[in-house]
């Protein structure tokens, strides 16, 4: 069944992002700005970003349908997105630099701005197909289990990202 795109979420999701980006300056560097928003310019917040972004547009969608959905394949969906999307979303956003391509200045403003209107749709685009995917209690457990650890990482790295993450020393 072919339903109508939910242009709502992708809105919701890039305004809620921009919101986080910018919480830890309105905060005054608050703990509340440190966990859910930027307090230092890395990969790992901005993938926090997208995660809690989406977070908020799944909450909403659930408000908003909790009377004609089903809600494990609901919660083992969004948990998945949640988990998975942000890690897709960085790959993304490297491949040009991959290539060898300089992305640098306006230039990684203006890509990193579309590429988070990209991971926003991403996730949205996998809601369906995921929501309609039968999982057994295993493939539950490990969605559970990713999704746990990827809160504990989102929180944790927000006061400290290892030295390591997405650098090693030689």
């Amino acid at each position: 069944m072919k339903t109508e795109f939910p242009w709502w979420k992708l809105i919701a999701g890039f305004l809620f992002f921009v919101l986080f980006h910018q919480l830890y300056d309105w905060t005054g560097g608050s703990i509340i700005g440190v966990i859910f928003g930027e307090a230092i310019e890395a990969v790992y917040p901005h993938m926090k970003m997208l995660f809690y972004s989406y977070l908020l547009v799944s909450v909403i969608d659930f408000i908003l349908r909790r009377k004609t959905i089903a809600f494990q394949p609901f919660l083992f969906s969004r948990m998945l997105i949640l988990s998975a999307m942000p890690w897709m979303m960085i790959a993304m956003f490297y491949a040009p630099q991959a290539l060898g391509l300089p992305v640098k200045g306006m230039v990684e403003l203006i890509w990193g701005i579309f590429m988070t209107g990209v991971g926003v749709y991403f996730c949205i685009r996998m809601e369906e197909p995921f929501e309609a995917m039968p999982l057994r209690n295993p493939a539950k457990a490990m969605i559970a289990l990713a999704f746990l650890a990827t809160v504990i990482t989102y929180i944790g790295f927000s006061f400290a990202v290892p030295d390591n993450f997405f650098f090693v020393s030689r």
